[in-house]
C-alpha cells in the first residue's frame, strides 16, 4: 500500500494536537498516518498581520501516493481560525452563523466568496460542541463545518475531496465523509 492509503478510524490511536493562535487555544485529533505527522503536538500559530481576521492552523492530508509519481493528496482537511466582525451568541441560528463568518472571510480576503450561497444546518450527531455545515446543495462535498470558540472567534474545519477517480466512488466519499464527523468529535477551543 502506498503511504496514505489507510487511515486509522480508530480514535483511541489518534494523534492529539495543541494549537496555540494568538488569544487562545484549539485541541484536536486527528488519524496518524497524515502527511504532516512528523510536526510536533504542541504549536503555535500567530495571526499573520497580512491576515489578521484568519489563520489556517492546521492541515491533515491523507489519500496521498497512490501511483510512485503522483504524491498528492485526494482528501485533507484544514483547520481555520476566523476572527468575526462581530460577536455572536452562543445560540446563533446556522444561517446567521454563515453568514458572518462568509462577511469575515470576505472582509479579510477582500472578494466574494461562493459560499454566501451555502445552506447552513446544524450538526447534532457525534459532536460534543454546536457546530453548523455549511454547503453547495448542488455538490454533496463542497463543504464546511464550523463552531464558536468565542463569540468572536470562530473555528472552521473544511474537508477537500480533491480524488477526481476517488470523487466517484461512493463508499469512498462515503468512509471520508463519516472520518469527518468523526473528526469534529474531540475537538475542543477557546
Amino acid at each position: 500500500m502506498a503511504a496514505g492509503q489507510k487511515i486509522e478510524t480508530d480514535p483511541k490511536k489518534w494523534l492529539a494536537y495543541e494549537v496555540d493562535y494568538g488569544g487562545g487555544k484549539v485541541w484536536l485529533s486527528v488519524p496518524p498516518n497524515h502527511r504532516f505527522k512528523e510536526l510536533p503536538q504542541h504549536l503555535v500559530r500567530p495571526f499573520e498581520a497580512s491576515a489578521p481576521r484568519m489563520n489556517q492552523i492546521f492541515t491533515a492530508q491523507y489519500d496521498y501516493g497512490w501511483l510512485r509519481w503522483k504524491n498528492i493528496s485526494e482528501f485533507e482537511v484544514t483547520y481555520t481560525v476566523v476572527k468575526l466582525t462581530q460577536a455572536l451568541p452562543a445560540d446563533v441560528q446556522p444561517l446567521q452563523f454563515r453568514e458572518a463568518i462568509t462577511r469575515t472571510v470576505e472582509t479579510a480576503t477582500g472578494r466574494s466568496t461562493i459560499a454566501a450561497n451555502y445552506a447552513a444546518e446544524a450538526v447534532a450527531d457525534g459532536v460534543n460542541r454546536p457546530w453548523i455545515r455549511a454547503y453547495n446543495p448542488s455538490d454533496e462535498l463542497a463543504e464546511w463545518y464550523a463552531t464558536l470558540c468565542r463569540p468572536d472567534l470562530a473555528l472552521i474545519v473544511t474537508p477537500w475531496y480533491l480524488g477526481e477517480k476517488l470523487r466517484q466512488d461512493p463508499e469512498w466519499r462515503a468512509n471520508r465523509r463519516a472520518l469527518l464527523r468523526q473528526l469534529l468529535g474531540p475537538i475542543r477551543c477557546q
